[in-house]
């Protein structure tokens, strides 16, 4: 028998479970700030509008708007779901793909755009939100916040998980 324990798999190292909540309530919450601060800053009165919007993927445009608090708070559960799917799926890439670790702020920029692109090109036009047209202007805002506010922090904390593990 072997004397020396066998390290844990990457994919199942100590706590990951912990650091992928802790990381999808984090970068959850700094892109959802930029989210009102942008809107704040384009001229809109009402932030709340932002969790309708995400709520109407689901239940639909009128149901959303007309919903009041409940369905604002469908919209936040909603998007903490969402960062916390794609925080699942980069930890679970991390330990296999060595480029992550290797360059992390390359790696989170690009996945910040990986995921502004599946969510608008896949994820958002098979929901029931609003059809919106395309703006380059604020196409490139959304992604300049996921790359920064998702993105780039959810490659640093997973860096700092493996590295522990």
């Amino acid at each position: 028998m072997d004397p020396t324990p066998a390290s844990p798999s990457p994919s199942r190292s100590p706590g990951l479970s912990r650091a992928i909540a802790i990381t999808a309530l984090i970068t959850g919450t700094f892109y959802g700030l930029a989210a009102v601060v942008s809107y704040m800053a384009d001229g809109g009165t009402a932030p709340i509008r932002i969790f309708w919007s995400i709520a109407s993927a689901l239940i639909g445009v009128e149901a959303a708007f007309r919903g009041g608090f409940l369905t604002a708070e469908l919209g936040v559960v909603l998007h903490y779901l969402v960062a916390t799917i794609w925080t699942w799926l980069f930890f679970a890439l991390y330990p296999r793909l060595r480029i992550l670790g290797k360059y992390p702020f390359s790696a989170g920029v690009g996945y910040g755009f990986v995921v502004w692109v599946v969510m608008n090109l896949v994820v958002v036009p098979l929901s029931k939100a609003p059809k919106i047209s395309f703006n380059p202007a604020n196409a490139g805002i959304a992604v300049a916040m996921l790359m920064v506010c998702f993105g780039l922090p959810l490659s640093l904390f997973a860096r700092r998980h493996f590295a522990k593990a």
